[in-house]
């Protein structure tokens, strides 16, 4: 198996070529922790990619896109859905958008009119907007909450001491349903230190899976730790540089 923090041995490999690699790692992590691939879900992150590269990942059989940023959102996806209808009948409604940075509430409706689902809720203020609005829309908007396991200061996410209350008491929100869980590990840690983080944080998920709707979804691992993330329970991760190569952000 390739190195923790390498999943390019060959930085000019197509996407297709990449994809097919990180399903195998997919397949061989699952396994390890006696599911199948089926049981993970691959979000591939689009920031900074173009719309017919971004089409170019679904016609190979890509299926959950993510983006960090709700205006980049907005500015590719009438090009995006335009593109997948043209090239695979049906397809553009199979495509999940998810969003997967920081949400500001000045964004709350261009969010919900966007996302299939929303990743980073990450405090009742932000919460009570995404409702009002999905109300308005007439939308169940389904959400993840974002917990914040790094004491890094660029991370986002409600802290694991507050999360509980926030967790328990998603229900009063009418329009959002509260389908999991996800998290960032800090940077750079040796593997196993990073296994050490996801495994707390699973038993922490365990704990509240009971709120989190009848199939909880935990979201956690990304291009350099994603195998751990799997192994250690993850039953969705989030892939970008390892499918798209590296980009200028």
């Amino acid at each position: 198996m390739p190195p923790f923090t390498n999943i390019e041995p060959n930085p000019q490999a197509s996407i297709q070529e990449r994809f097919s690699l990180i399903k195998e790692r997919i397949r061989r992590s699952a396994e390890t922790s006696g599911r199948t691939a089926e049981a993970v879900c691959l979000v591939a992150v689009t920031k900074t990619v173009s719309a017919p590269v971004i089409a170019e990942a679904v016609s190979f059989g890509i299926t959950n896109l993510g983006e960090n940023k709700v205006q980049e959102a907005m500015g590719k996806r009438a090009e995006l859905d335009g593109l997948i209808s043209s090239s695979d009948s049906g397809g553009s409604r199979a495509v999940q958008h998810h969003l997967l940075g920081p949400l500001q509430t000045n964004k709350a409706r261009k969010a919900v009119e966007l996302f299939n689902l929303i990743q980073t809720v990450d405090r009742p203020k932000v919460a009570s907007f995404l409702d009002r609005v999905a109300g308005e829309l007439g939308k169940r908007q389904r959400c993840l909450i974002e917990v914040k396991i790094s004491p890094e200061p660029t991370k986002s996410g409600i802290s694991m001491s507050e999360a509980p209350a926030f967790i328990q008491g998603f229900r009063q929100y009418a329009h959002l349903e509260l389908e999991g869980l996800m998290t960032i590990a800090p940077y750079d840690l040796p593997r196993e230190e990073t296994r050490a983080v996801f495994k707390n944080f699973k038993t922490f998920f365990n704990s509240q899976a009971s709120h989190l709707g009848p199939h909880p979804i935990l979201s956690m691992g990304m291009t350099d730790d994603f195998e751990v993330a799997i192994e250690e329970g993850a039953t969705m991760v989030r892939i970008g540089r390892g499918l798209f190569g590296e980009r200028n952000v």
